[in-house]
């Protein structure tokens, strides 16, 4: 999935895993957590409240790397 005018990345970790995104320059980092996906519960919620299936989880946390941070 590409956010609109970004360009398409592949991503080789194919665990569950959180993105943290940096804003100024594009530096992607995996983050690994357990227990970052909703809980099965949740989804079904979700499911139902809009009439929609899912099929896959993604977690994205935008910001500042260090880098940029001190920029």
């Amino acid at each position: 999935m590409t956010p609109k005018g970004e360009t398409a990345r592949f991503d080789g970790n194919p665990q569950p895993h959180i993105h943290l995104i940096c804003q100024e320059c594009g530096q992607i980092i995996d983050l690994e957590r357990e227990n970052i996906e909703l809980s099965t519960q949740e989804i079904e919620e979700i499911e139902k409240e809009h009439d929609f299936k899912v099929n896959q989880q993604q977690l994205f946390l935008y910001g500042y790397c260090t880098k940029c941070n001190k920029s």
